[in-house]
């Protein structure tokens, strides 16, 4: 894996077909294969950034991006997905 990290995961499962327990990667850069090209299974990248413009230059970084999720530190703890990434309300 060019110097990723398995966080979490990444065993096959003890079963007929291929089949892979959910895995969490983090990524020695963003040229990693692993963020660079799709990847279809139970696996997420982990890669933290700094403020939103390189969150934004990350994203922008690669062909794919068919689940973006991000998630932050405000100062009442710990945000979900749907507090950032949903529209906000119109009107």
């Amino acid at each position: 894996m060019n110097g990723d990290t398995v966080v979490f995961g990444g065993q096959k499962l003890k079963r007929d077909g291929l089949w892979y327990e959910p895995t969490l990667i983090e990524p020695k850069s963003n040229d990693s294969e692993i963020v660079q090209r799709e990847v279809f299974g139970p696996v997420l990248t982990l890669q933290s950034f700094a403020d939103e413009a390189e969150a934004a230059e990350l994203a922008n970084s690669t062909a794919y991006g068919l689940s973006p999720l991000s998630t932050r530190r405000a100062k009442r703890g710990p945000s979900d997905w749907a507090s950032h990434c949903a529209p906000e309300p119109s009107g």
